[in-house]
């Protein structure tokens, strides 16, 4: 992109007309007309208003004209970890009143609004937060310290033509993750449908041809668990050759199928247990009792399998197995969990629980159609990500 002019650097004071406090109203059940934009409401990624929770500002709106939001404002968040977030309000219709935590800047028509807001998310803008809020106590920005924020301010046409760029790539960004939402809920909805509930054998949507009730039995009827072996933090290194999964991997790093391994250990291989490419991995060890049915198909063979790890053999079709066990056994194994900050869940305490299986046609069925809807979901994330990171290559290049 070419640049038109020597950028002048202005501070965020001189060029915005004003600097307001928001609201110091509690909220309410929303009205059905005005809008609370609270600090909690401005999502953590993109920055876009959450509407999921509506709430209303309780006041007497006849004297709260000063703290309606105009298209162009931008709102910063003054105090507490997500301090420094950003807002722009876009809209002419919405009736939105912004809380007692956000500070408002409005500006004139002589500077490019969005021009100003991208310049928020600049490792520039992010120094300067970091640096100027840490005091003690709760860190914070107040609005003095936001007026002192300086940034480079181009020609109004140079403005105009990066802030509707980055307009646009926020408007491909937001839309790719609209796709990413719409598809996890269309998985969610699907695994209520396609897998029976409590207390049933039958799921309410089938595929052609499957028909009768799934077979109960309990999860050591369909197959046994064994643990992982020693594959401890310190074996976990880059020059390290033998691949393994660790159990904080099934939190963080891997769906309901491991087709893919990110660590590698050096331990002798006689003190390690591998996998043949039908394990389930269940974590034994955990924070959260409603995290510990996080398990995954290791599909890989060869593969060490680290001490803090429930393995799961079985001759029904592991990926199914996997995606039952996410989809419908979550308070089950959480009602076995034991411990305080740090919990475990031992296997044997897994093998009574009752599960319904269908033949192994209609798991492989069930298998694929989920693995697809994942590989969308994957490939999408992916996309999303690609793009948030084009942004941020472009903010580190067009912002001076």
């Amino acid at each position: 992109m070419e640049k038109y002019s020597i950028w002048e650097q202005r501070k965020l004071g001189e060029i915005a007309k004003t600097l307001d406090y928001g609201l110091n109203a509690s909220a309410k059940d929303f009205d059905g007309t005005h809008k609370y934009i609270r600090i909690t409401d401005i999502d953590d990624d993109l920055h876009f208003f959450d509407e999921s929770n509506l709430t209303s500002p309780d006041i007497d709106f006849s004297n709260a004209d000063n703290y309606l939001l105009k298209r162009g404002d931008i709102l910063f968040a003054r105090t507490g970890a997500s301090v420094g977030k950003t807002y722009l309000h876009d809209k002419d219709d919405d009736i939105v009143y912004f809380a007692g935590f956000l500070i408002r800047a409005r500006f004139s028509g002589s500077h490019d609004t969005n021009f100003v807001y991208q310049n928020t998310f600049t490792k520039q803008y992010n120094t300067f937060i970091r640096v100027m809020s840490q005091r003690s106590g709760q860190p914070g920005v107040n609005a003095q310290e936001y007026a002192s924020y300086s940034l480079g301010i181009p020609l109004f046409e140079e403005m105009q033509k990066i802030g509707s760029f980055f307009l646009n790539l926020d408007n491909i960004i937001a839309a790719n993750q609209r796709k990413v939402e719409k598809l996890k809920r269309l998985k969610a909805a699907y695994l209520q449908q396609m897998f029976p509930r409590a207390g049933e054998c039958v799921p309410r949507i089938r595929f052609k041809g499957f028909s009768g009730d799934w077979v109960k039995r309990t999860i050591g009827e369909y197959g046994y668990f064994y643990y992982g072996k020693s594959a401890p933090k310190w074996s976990v290194l880059d020059n390290a050759t033998t691949p393994c999964v660790r159990y904080g991997e099934l939190y963080t790093k891997f769906n309901e199928k491991i087709s893919r391994i990110y660590s590698y250990t050096n331990m002798p291989s006689d003190q390690l247990k591998f996998s043949t490419g039908r394990e389930v991995l269940v974590p034994r060890v955990g924070e959260n009792p409603l995290d510990f049915a996080k398990c995954s198909w290791l599909s890989l063979p060869n593969i060490a399998i680290g001490e803090m790890i429930s393995v799961y053999n079985t001759e029904q079709n592991p990926l199914f197995v996997a995606i039952y066990f996410n989809a419908l056994l979550r308070k089950s194994f959480a009602e076995k969990v034991e411990g305080g900050s740090v919990s475990n869940l031992y296997y044997e305490r897994l093998v009574d629980i009752p599960v319904c299986f269908p033949l192994l046609a209609e798991q492989e069925m069930i298998s694929n159609f989920f693995e697809s809807l994942n590989n969308q979901i994957l490939l999408s994330c992916w996309k999303l990500e690609q793009l948030k990171k084009l942004k941020t290559a472009y903010l580190q290049k067009i912002f001076v």
